[in-house]
């Protein structure tokens, strides 16, 4: 079977190809006949609309951005992102286990050194990439590069990610990376595109709290008006200008002053657990 997951540097993108090449890389080829659908926002027509004749396994992704998919019996569904995308699709609530990225637990990663207090983690669109990129120097906050290149690869992020005490993350698989491996984590909202619905899916899983319930608040206070004013304009270059780094730098230290979240380590355990079965019947499946 081969590995789909939506091509391109976001680092919750490539994260799919490290992560299942090391866990199921024996059952990973080019044989695009049947398709293993591992995490991401991918359950959308504009996705999977095209491989209507294919066999696709669905493990541990979500429903967003897009129309849902039409479930038909080209599909298997071992398990989903979280309730919301379960709900959506009119699956059994037992499919809704949880973002299938939490297996990264699974891997032995090298031990480092906590020498960061704060990273900080944008969302890959993030216009204010290069704004936060300087905040995060004058704050003496370690910044995390969200797009995957020859130079920043994937263990070099999760390096990252690992020598911090905490993390400030506008990238959900962030987060999940992070509450995987025990590092806490702050959710932030710095950019108007950042969908909440796959991160509410995701929280409800692991019986967290909703990420946004105040730092919404935070970030309308600091962009509400700028965000009309641009989206009014449709200026890119209108909305870098009018959002100076002073304001990123106080956003972000206000973020760093907000409660910091952790799963409870026996939830975790727990959907570990059920992920690594339902690894074991899909080995099972294949091979009948």
């Amino acid at each position: 079977m081969k590995l789909y997951y939506a091509k391109g540097v976001n680092f919750g993108d490539v994260l799919n190809k490290w992560l299942w090449h090391k866990l199921i890389g024996n059952l990973l080829d080019d044989d695009d006949g049947t398709l293993f659908v591992g995490f991401g926002t991918i359950l959308n027509t504009y996705r999977l609309g095209k491989f209507r004749d294919h066999r696709k396994l669905i493990f541990g992704a979500g429903c967003g951005y897009y129309p849902p998919i039409k479930l038909d019996s080209s599909f298997k569904i071992y398990c989903v992102r979280g309730p919301l995308t379960a709900g959506i699709l009119e699956l059994p609530p037992s499919t809704s286990v949880t973002d299938s990225a939490l297996l990264i637990n699974q891997i032995h990663l090298p031990t480092r050194n906590k020498i960061h207090k704060f990273g900080v983690m944008p969302h890959h669109n993030n216009l204010l990439r290069e704004k936060v990129k300087e905040s995060c120097n004058t704050l003496g906050f370690l910044y995390i590069d969200p797009n995957i290149s020859r130079e920043n690869s994937i263990d070099t992020v999760i390096g990252h990610i690992t020598s911090c005490d905490t993390i400030i993350t506008e990238a959900l698989h962030g987060a999940i990376v992070a509450d995987s491996i025990g590092v806490p984590w702050i959710p932030a909202m710095l950019n108007y595109q950042v969908l909440s619905f796959k991160w509410r899916d995701w929280a409800l899983s692991l019986n967290l709290k909703n990420p946004f319930t105040k730092l919404d608040d935070l970030r309308g206070l600091a962009f509400s008006s700028v965000r009309k004013i641009c989206k009014a304009i449709r200026s890119e270059t209108a909305y870098l200008s009018l959002i100076p780094n002073p304001m990123v730098c106080n956003l972000l230290s206000r973020f760093s002053r907000e409660e910091p979240m952790l799963s409870d380590r026996r939830i975790i355990n727990e959907k570990t657990e059920i992920l690594l079965h339902l690894l074991d019947q899909l080995e099972r499946d294949l091979v009948k």
